[in-house]
């Protein structure tokens, strides 16, 4: 899939969403840069990687062709529309966020890092990084905190080297 395909399918489905948008969708999902979501990178997307068994057992169907004039079950494919939209709406916050801490003259990807690599482990889990959060104010239950290494962790592991780290900041 290219950044056109989704445009094409969200706006066929009334979603609002631009060329860009989706551009960076595709971008930050891309595990090999090619400019295409493979069936590996879409599946980043759509399955939660806190569930193995969950993604094992969905992986492991039995593979159904949809023709390129089909249209999959409505429920199911509006349920496709929000979540890609969402997806869009969180790369949207994160750009903003990230474009904030980099206009600070103090600000540097691998400060940022050993702040929340409190124990200097050389990653970030889930137990630092919600540690992290508790600290500035922010309460999250274990499954918002793995969504978040989930979108940054390119390797799979459940945690964040530095270089998976600065690579999503842009270092």
């Amino acid at each position: 899939l290219d950044a056109r395909a989704i445009l094409d399918f969200l706006r066929e489905n009334s979603a609002a969403a631009n060329i860009g948008d989706c551009a960076r969708l595709v971008k930050f999902f891309d595990s090999d840069e090619d400019g295409y979501l493979s069936y590996s990178d879409f599946i980043q997307i759509v399955l939660p990687c806190d569930d193995n068994l969950l993604r094992s057992q969905v992986q492991k169907r039995p593979y159904s062709r949809v023709g390129r004039f089909d249209a999959l079950p409505y429920d199911m494919e509006m349920g496709l529309v929000r979540l890609l939209q969402h997806e869009i709406d969180f790369i949207r916050r994160m750009n903003a966020l990230v474009k904030g801490l980099e206009a600070r003259p103090d600000y540097t990807p691998y400060a940022a890092f050993r702040t929340i690599d409190r124990y200097q482990e050389g990653h970030v889990n889930i137990s630092n990084l919600q540690e992290f959060f508790r600290a500035f104010g922010n309460y999250l239950v274990e499954q918002e905190v793995f969504a978040v290494i989930r979108r940054v962790d390119t390797d799979g592991d459940a945690r964040l080297s530095f270089e998976e780290f600065a690579d999503f900041f842009g270092a």
